[in-house]
């Protein structure tokens, strides 16, 4: 049940380059416009009534994150989805993407706390794979249709709102990009379920961000010691990991959390923001947020 589980992941592509081609695709109604959320990507499968976590590798979650979200589950089995419904999902809580991810980092009680203050977890649906049958090969709309049949009127099972009319994709363009919000997917509405780097996805951004594997940290000095002074990240080039940037602009907390764990995190993968490129390192760049749900092998100069 658990072999092909690799997500269709959008080629990123940086806004203001490629200004031409998202004017194409608001005008263009063969193709769906959806907010990108920030959260935790997952696959969620009923396998024999009971609700699993799987990542995009097939690794089932290790987090407890049943445990962490269950008033969540407990209001989704109402649903009695069927054995072998399976979803493309966004896991995330109220607030920002560093508060959703303390519900994977953190411990159980944390993680029940969060939710106390801010919120409840809420599921994002994104696409839909299996339900009462094999759904990949669907075009997305209908794939779409079966999700807003299944998830309508559901209070933390959410269908990821998709626009289509281009003057409606025109308008939520601005608003979410004047909101200084993360940013667009583009879809292909004919397209069927692809596994893996989907060319009928665009996901555009404000700015340009990568993902990199921390290859050290070293530590500030004088008054200031205790705390990371800069990150060196590297990405693999034909099969080596390479250095590509020193990254040492990021907050406070930061800091002290990187130097604490500096030897735990080394090979994890963090996305950093960049201005500039050569062609051989990233640029002007800042720390942007730690990537659990990637690893290492992601991380790809191209």
């Amino acid at each position: 049940m658990f072999e092909k589980l690799m997500q269709p992941y959008a080629l990123k592509k940086n806004l203001y380059d490629h200004i031409e081609i998202v004017n194409d695709l608001l005008i263009d109604e063969s193709w769906i416009m959806e907010k990108k959320y920030d959260g935790r990507r997952f696959q969620f499968i009923i396998d024999n009534d009971k609700i699993c976590f799987a990542d995009k590798y097939a690794q089932l979650d290790k987090t407890n994150i049943s445990i962490k979200i269950s008033e969540t589950l407990n209001e989704v089995k109402k649903l009695k989805l069927p054995n072998k419904t399976h979803l493309d999902i966004e896991l995330l809580i109220p607030g920002k993407f560093e508060e959703s991810l303390s519900l994977y980092r953190g411990d159980i009680k944390n993680a029940l706390h969060l939710q106390n203050k801010l919120g409840n977890a809420i599921i994002r649906v994104i696409d839909i794979l299996y339900f009462e049958q094999d759904l990949t090969e669907f075009p997305l709309y209908e794939r779409k249709k079966i999700i807003s049949q299944l998830f309508s009127n559901c209070e933390f099972i959410i269908p990821v709102e998709g626009f289509i009319d281009r003057k409606v994709k025109e308008e939520k363009f601005l608003s979410i990009f004047n909101a200084e919000e993360d940013g667009v997917v583009f879809k292909l509405l004919e397209a069927p379920y692809i596994y893996g780097t989907s060319k009928l996805w665009y996901k555009y951004k404000r700015v340009d961000s990568y993902d990199v594997v921390i290859m050290n940290i070293s530590e500030r000095e004088g008054q200031y010691s205790g705390m990371a002074k800069c990150i060196t990240v590297g990405q693999y080039k034909n099969g080596k990991l390479c250095e590509v940037a020193h990254v040492g602009n990021m907050d406070i907390e930061t800091r002290y959390f990187l130097w604490n764990n500096k030897e735990k995190l080394k090979g994890n993968v963090i996305e950093i923001f960049a201005t500039k490129r050569t062609k051989i390192k990233y640029k002007d760049t800042r720390f942007s947020r730690f990537r659990d749900d990637k690893n290492s092998s992601d991380c790809i100069w191209e």
